[in-house]
């Protein structure tokens, strides 16, 4: 009796382990949209309101989109360190499901806000929201493929490891 409980504990285990991976990759891809979103209020606030980076990041954190980004809800933009900064310790601090290059992206993203004019910022945003955009039609295409193997693999795993224990 023993034996099978724990021959169904490790079952459910390894596929929970497996649904768990597959909901990462289903985040990173959720991230990723909302990053879009992101660049496109960050471009409409500083080409109709003109807005510094400090208001823009005020801005965000009341705002429905930013306020699900956990990076945006802890950035510390009191003013004592530069922005970029602060974006950087952010972003480092956050539990993204970002692998490390989105989130390299996403930091040269922030340290290049409030560094030119009003029309370069427009062009660098529009630059920006290409290249997440490409990484985020990646990251739907990875969970598309990936989601049911790792699911299906994380049972198959507990079921092969239940098979050598009994």
């Amino acid at each position: 009796m023993i034996k099978l409980l724990g021959v169904i504990v490790v079952v459910f285990s390894a596929g929970f382990i497996g649904i768990i991976s597959s909901e990462r990759l289903k985040s990173r891809a959720s991230e990723l949209t909302l990053t879009g979103y992101l660049i496109d209020e960050i471009s409409v606030l500083i080409r109709y309101k003109a807005m510094p980076v400090y208001e823009i990041s005020a801005y965000l954190k009341n705002d429905k989109i930013g306020s699900q980004l956990d990076f945006i809800r802890n950035l510390d933009d009191d003013g004592e360190n530069s922005f970029s900064a602060a974006w950087e310790k952010s972003i480092d601090a956050s539990r993204l499901a970002l692998s490390a290059s989105d989130k390299a992206l996403l930091k040269t993203f922030g340290s290049s806000l409030g560094t030119s004019d009003i029309q370069g910022q427009l062009s660098t945003l529009e630059l920006y929201k290409e290249s997440f955009k490409k990484l985020e039609n990646d990251a739907v295409k990875i969970y598309e493929e990936k989601s049911k193997l790792f699911r299906s693999m994380g049972f198959l795993a507990g079921a092969f490891i239940a098979v050598m224990l009994i």
